[in-house]
């Protein structure tokens, strides 16, 4: 008699579920002038890329730095009040995953007063003695409109890309100065991975990922005035890597009696 027997050997890969990144607090107010870090983390987890984003979309300022889930805040403006959100991306799938908002209330300086707030809308300001000439207000002087910054060009307003390797984005103005410095940032309001560099104009992104895809932004900014202008968006698209069909491996014994 002939009894063939089949042995089938199954691997199985256990996925683990993305933990959502945790904030130390979801409510901070601070002066204006002054500087705010804010920290997440995810727990247990060890390498995850974490970063952080406006929730209106809108970008952060110049004056904030964002490592390793540190985000850092120099030199508080009134526009930097808005909820701010840790995030990460699924290894697996690449979604985006999020943290609770963070809510930061900037408390406007008093450097600039009006009569209203030194004397109060219904106190009666103080009068000159019946004998005393009024002192005559001294003239205002109109201030000067400041120079409309030039608009940035950037040489290339679409690139694609293969994932893992490096582009080069390089933003000019027609005339510059000494006070006039160059940024990059993207268009959505989220934070550049550490993996991408800018130097003088030049935006270098090593081993591009498709969490990189998107349009980016040069801008112009007068350190004296303070005025920002800003390019024409560059869209980068990135094409993912060809991913290899899960497999498992099948043993078949035969034995014959």
């Amino acid at each position: 008699m002939l009894i063939t027997t089949t042995i089938i050997s199954v691997r199985i890969v256990a996925i683990s579920e993305p933990q959502k990144p945790t904030v130390e607090t979801t409510s901070i107010s601070i002066q204006e002038g002054t500087s705010v870090t804010i920290a997440c983390s995810i727990q247990g987890a060890s390498g995850e890329e974490l970063h952080w984003r406006r929730a209106d979309d809108q970008y952060m300022s110049f004056d904030a730095s964002d490592e390793n889930g540190i985000l850092t805040i120099s030199n508080v403006k009134v526009f930097d009040a808005a909820e701010y959100i840790c995030y990460t991306y699924d290894r697996m799938t690449g979604e985006r995953i999020d943290s609770e908002p963070v809510n930061l209330v900037v408390t406007p300086s008093d450097e600039e007063r009006t009569e209203e707030d030194l004397f109060g809308e219904d106190r009666e300001r103080p009068q000159p003695e019946p004998d005393q000439e009024p002192e005559p207000e001294p003239e205002r002087e109109l201030p000067l409109e400041p120079a409309v910054e030039p608009k940035p060009t950037i040489e290339k307003s679409t690139v694609t890309v293969d994932q893992g390797e490096t582009i080069t984005l390089k933003c000019s103005i027609p005339v510059r100065d000494s006070e006039t410095i160059l940024h990059w940032r993207r268009a959505d309001g989220q934070s550049m991975g550490w993996h991408i560099t800018e130097t003088d104009g030049t935006l270098t992104i090593e081993n591009i990922q498709p969490s990189d895809a998107g349009a980016y932004i040069c801008s112009a900014e007068d350190t004296e005035t303070y005025e920002i202008v800003d390019s024409e968006p560059a869209h980068i698209t990135v094409l993912p890597l060809t991913q290899q069909p899960s497999t498992f491996s099948i043993s078949l014994n035969t034995y014959i009696y």
